[in-house]
């Protein structure tokens, strides 16, 4: 039977947590507090597990999805699993309420889950670019899928690190652990060099193509084959607090008095960060897809820079006047969606920027995959449009805590622990390629 949704106290969480680590989306997500009675969104406490001081906001933005979160409102509390649903390039892995995982789609990435990982009490789970990785209670890492690069070839030394971080690159992994060190294996060109291979006080990792590290001190470093490093004026820095990983760049944002983004990227592709853009002390948050990258400000307006093939690193003159930007959220690397603090949705880019459907209104949180974006609203139900939509889904989309997403499909997650998917089959997103054994199983809150 489904655990029971707590609803003992006068708020509620909603919202995806981030699961994904796609190059052609970087699908950072926002969690939202909501009065339980009005649906109303709420001044909460939000931190994580590990830390002792909180953030106060309506919103909250997940950057270190291998963490529970606690929301706190006077006496009452809701903590909020890991990021428990995953996937890699095409397979999905979730970790279910008794400690086992359950991974399908392509078993060449790892869609058949190992007969020797089926009792095992697993904390983590992610994916790299065709492969999957699990991690138990007792510090053994799991792989299981391609073997092309080498990532199921673990290397020595992990039982020892107390890993709390992996993140996925093109033909690699990297894990970090709580000590701050990391370890990268998989293909060659995806190996770090010595002096980042030998850090030990990385503070978070990052991943598109290729890799990053925010250290504890405030500098970043990075490697890879697609991107350059950081050039010397931005590897001096020490003062970063944030980094967004695309497909083709990272951008990085600095917190020493005012908040500014600085960027770097690939040998092909122009990452910096235009002239006008850098000058601005205000950035909130970045965004990043395959080859552009969106900024949100405090002031609630938003920029863009980088290739504009589809028209996304151009924000249209009626949203760049906004100031009530809550969100952003991209359909990989052809369109954006912003969220309103009044609830209702804009877009722009490629053909689906112009199907956000008429009327939409009183959406929480938005979820985007490769052409199509979903809407998660506050009563629960979910609204999707673009190449995969939800039409005729609507019995099934009620009482949803959470859309999440990978490249090409959605899975939303309901207060019943069960899941709903849609989008491209080879990618998980038909139901009857669902494990029974996730249905009922699998919770949006601790328990």
């Amino acid at each position: 039977m489904p655990n029971e949704t707590n609803t003992n106290t006068s708020f509620k969480i909603m919202g995806a947590r981030t699961n994904n680590t796609s190059p052609w989306l970087y699908a950072r997500k926002k969690l939202v507090a909501l009065d339980r009675q009005t649906l109303i969104p709420i001044e909460v406490h939000w931190r994580y597990e590990n830390e002792t001081e909180s953030k106060t906001g309506k919103y909250f933005s997940d950057t270190d999805p291998n963490q529970r979160i606690i929301a706190t409102l006077g006496s009452e509390n809701i903590t909020l699993n890991i990021a428990n649903i995953s996937s890699d390039c095409t397979s999905i892995v979730a970790i279910k309420n008794d400690g086992k995982a359950t991974s399908y789609v392509n078993p060449a990435n790892g869609g058949t889950m190992p007969d020797f990982i089926e009792n095992h009490n697993i904390r983590l789970a992610s994916g790299g670019s065709d492969s999957l990785l699990a991690i138990n209670k007792e510090n053994e890492l799991f792989t299981w899928g391609s073997d092309e690069n080498g990532v199921l070839d673990t290397p020595d030394g992990l039982s020892t690190m107390e890993i709390e971080q992996i993140r996925g690159g093109s033909g690699a992994i990297c894990v970090m652990g709580k000590k701050g060190d990391i370890k990268v294996w998989g293909k060659e060109t995806q190996l770090p060099p010595n002096e980042i291979a030998t850090l030990s006080d990385v503070k978070n990792i990052y991943s598109g193509f290729d890799f990053a590290v925010l250290r504890k001190n405030g500098k970043i470093a990075s490697w890879g084959e697609v991107t350059n490093a950081p050039p010397e004026d931005i590897s001096a820095l020490d003062d970063i607090v944030d980094v967004a990983a695309g497909g083709y760049g990272f951008a990085a944002i600095r917190e020493y008095t005012v908040r500014k983004v600085v960027g770097w990227g690939s040998k092909y592709y122009d990452m910096d960060v235009p002239d006008n853009i850098a000058s601005l002390d205000d950035i909130a948050e970045v965004h990043a897809s395959l080859d552009f990258f969106v900024a949100r400000r405090t002031n609630g307006s938003v920029v863009a820079w980088g290739e504009n093939d589809h028209g996304c690193a151009q924000v249209p003159s009626q949203i760049a006047a906004l100031t009530d930007i809550i969100d952003v959220q991209l359909a990989g690397e052809t369109a954006v969606a912003i969220l309103r603090e009044n609830g209702t949705v804009m877009a722009w880019g490629g053909p689906i920027s112009s199907a956000v459907p008429a009327g939409l209104n009183d959406v929480i949180a938005l979820s985007g995959i490769r052409g199509a974006f979903a809407a998660l609203k506050s009563n629960g139900t979910v609204v999707g449009w673009g190449i995969y939509t939800t039409e005729g889904m609507e019995d099934q989309l009620t009482d949803v805590c959470g859309v999440y997403s990978n490249g090409n499909s959605f899975w939303a997650l309901k207060n019943d622990d069960t899941v709903v998917v849609w989008g491209d089959k080879g990618w998980g997103g038909d139901m009857a390629d669902v494990p029974t054994d996730l249905q009922g199983n699998i919770s949006y809150e601790a328990k």
